[in-house]
């Protein structure tokens, strides 16, 4: 494909979403009882960015220090390695 072909059918696959966004309902359309079909609305995709009040949510969700887990501080062991060639990796073993 050449590149003109595929700035074109960008546009033209974003010209249709903003067609869509226009025309869709802001209450969904309802399928049944249980689903309901939404769509971005031009409102929402132009201000994307709302404010959450979670300090609630913080406030209940506090981890005491008698529930935290202990913090493993044994020091690991590195396995010395020995390149015999770019492609292969030999791995000394140790003792524990």
């Amino acid at each position: 494909m050449k590149p003109h072909q595929i700035f074109i059918f960008v546009i033209a696959v974003l010209s249709g979403l903003g067609v869509l966004m226009a025309i869709f309902p802001q209450d969904g359309i309802k399928i049944n009882d249980d689903f309901t079909l939404q769509f971005e609305t031009w409102h929402d995709f132009l201000h994307p960015a709302k404010e959450v009040d979670i300090s609630e949510i913080l406030a209940n969700n506090q981890i005491d220090e008698e529930d935290s887990v202990e913090q493993d501080t044994t020091p690991l062991i590195v396995m010395d390695t020995a390149f015999i060639d770019s492609m292969q990796i030999v791995y000394t073993p140790v003792k524990i």
